[in-house]
């Protein structure tokens, strides 16, 4: 769940992202009445800004901000149009919409449109890339430069934005100033800001660092950072230190101001490597920094209400809480809903992911496990083996008794099971899945299994390894689901070819190896081992050379991996 927006009394919340309500298609703005308990579905992405030439485009809304009496909300959208009448690149949206089942566009949409900011008093909005935009009168206000990165609630009731008037986007340079309706106040901010907040009076601003926090991790990259900005005094505090600014996002804290500007809630680490919690700080409480949760899985978003008396959270396992802070109740509005991001297939399959049967697996995601360490995956129809869980990862062995053609690959159903308590549609996937796909996963092994072949230890010539591996199809005798393999006795799968080429990255006559034994390896559940028997080698001058070793089973399906000798 993304973009939480709240009131001012905390009763109306509206939130979107990848997750959409059971019985609802995808692609929906959701709102929560909290008087009824009740979800609705608000407006659809696909009617935000003008529809797309071509169908094969997508929208999707974020950023959301929400007036203070919930009368209005706007949302930033981007989209990407596909096909003969599009032009290249992203399709960005600016607009606002009415919290009834319709909504009113305020011509703001374009190329040059803002980040969809939204005034708490619902007057104001960013009309271009350097004008405030009147929602009374429709008069523009000349701001004399462009809003930060992703100000959101950048803009007072007042009618005044935190702008840059370094007009040249590019540079590290920066110029900060509070301007729009009321004369233009220089700010002396030491960083240059991200995601700004700023209080309804307009006398607090709150924002992150943004230094770096776009493209490759670098080792020296800075932290992010919170900073809290008082403009009649030009006081600036730092709040909060985060990890580097390396993590390909730009925010990491998600800050927001109470209405009055003198509390502030955002979601930090507690300690380096722990799961994010929330926080709030007060000005003048004698706790400057007070946390408010300690959830197992931790939060990925909160939002508070402008009275400071209810926060929403959405944890990192996708569930959303309520959060009463005047007495700590915790209130679970949606169970746990798990996300797949990423399956990590043990086989190709003749597709770019694929399992394979009886092997090992592993998929990554958000939610996957109950708050109680469980799980629960289901491949066409079958459950599978759970190996080992966590809310973000699960190894599991693709049931034996998955339905598989012998020589085809069979697209099937995968699923996660969700909390019972879920409000939404647990996301459908599919997987390639086949009788055998040989796949190398971890480097070999010496043949007295001291350890693994490395530069500092490598094989020697005549030197039996033992390889381990997914993939290598049906065994005999059967296994079962979720039972480790036998020693005695050995289960075994049909032997595939395989090769040796002498170095890698060179040309020469590869040598035929024939395994010394490919099965289950004894001990361990849905993974294979082949052992081989390394030929007489030429001797090399150096401390070891570099080979490859290339398996290829019986349908044309193969893999290779390096192993060093000397």
């Amino acid at each position: 769940m993304d973009n939480l927006a709240t009131t001012t009394d905390g009763s109306t919340l509206y939130f979107s992202g990848s997750l959409h309500l059971k019985g609802v298609p995808p692609g929906w703005i959701v709102r929560y009445h909290d008087e009824t308990g009740a979800f609705e579905q608000c407006v659809a992405f696909s009617s935000l800004g003008p529809a797309l030439p071509d169908s094969s485009g997508w929208v999707y809304a974020s950023f959301s901000e929400v007036s203070a009496d919930g009368r209005l909300v706007a949302w930033y959208s981007y989209g990407q149009c596909r096909g003969q009448n599009c032009a290249s690149g992203p399709v960005p949206y600016s607009f606002s919409i009415n919290p009834a089942s319709s909504f009113t566009e305020y011509a703001l949409v374009g190329s040059s449109a803002s980040w969809g900011g939204l005034s708490r008093s619902g007057k104001y909005t960013f009309g271009d890339s350097q004008s405030l935009a009147s929602l009374t009168d429709g008069s523009m206000t000349p701001l004399g430069g462009s809003p930060f990165e992703y100000s959101g609630l950048g803009i007072s009731d007042a009618g005044q934005a935190v702008v840059n008037l370094n007009s040249d986007a590019g540079s590290s340079s920066f110029r900060p100033v509070l301007a729009g309706k009321a004369p233009a106040v220089p700010l002396a901010l030491s960083r240059r800001p991200n995601r700004v907040r700023l209080s309804r009076d307009g006398r607090h601003i709150v924002y992150e660092s943004v230094a770096q926090a776009y493209g490759s991790p670098r080792p020296d990259a800075p932290p992010y950072e919170l900073y809290f900005y008082d403009v009649g005094s030009k006081q600036e505090r730092l709040i909060a230190t985060g990890p580097a600014l390396n993590q390909g996002t730009y925010s990491y804290f998600y800050p927001n101001l109470v209405d009055s500007g003198n509390a502030l809630l955002y979601v930090n680490a507690p300690s380096p490597g722990a799961l994010p919690q929330i926080f709030l700080w007060t000005i003048g409480d004698s706790l400057p920094v007070r946390p408010i949760t300690s959830i197992s899985e931790g939060v990925s978003r909160a939002v508070i209400s402008g009275s400071g008396s209810i926060v929403y959270a959405a944890t990192l396992s996708n569930r959303l809480l309520r959060i009463d802070l005047a007495t700590g109740a915790i209130r679970e509005l949606s169970g746990r809903t798990p996300i797949v991001q990423f399956l990590s297939g043990n086989g190709t399959c003749g597709a770019a992911v694929g399992a394979v049967v009886g092997s090992l697996t592993s998929v990554r995601g958000s939610g996957l496990v109950d708050t109680d360490g469980g799980a629960s995956v289901r491949v066409g129809g079958e459950d599978a083996f759970v190996v080992s869980a966590s809310t973000d990862r699960i190894d599991f062995q693709v049931p034996w008794e998955s339905a598989v053609t012998e020589s085809q690959s069979t697209q099937v159903s995968f699923s996660i099971a969700s909390a019972a308590n879920s409000i939404f549609e647990t996301p459908a996937s599919t997987v390639s899945l086949c009788q055998s796909s040989p796949l190398f996963i971890a480097p070999a092994v010496h043949e007295d299994f001291r350890g693994p072949v490395l530069t500092g230890d490598p094989a020697r010539s005549g030197e039996i390894l033992h390889f381990y591996m997914t993939g290598l199809g049906p065994i005999s005798p059967p296994a079962q689901t979720g039972a480790m393999a036998s020693s005695n006795p050995l289960q075994n799968a049909q032997s595939p070819q395989c090769q040796l080429s002498p170095e890698l990255g060179e040309t020469h006559t590869s040598i035929g190896v024939t395994p010394l034994f490919a099965g289950l390896a004894p001990g361990l559940i849905g993974i294979y081992q082949l052992d081989a028997k390394i030929p007489s080698m030429p001797p090399t001058q150096v401390g070891f050379n570099v080979g490859d070793f290339r398996c290829v089973d019986s349908y044309g399906h193969s893999d290779t991996t390096a192993f060093y000798y000397r």
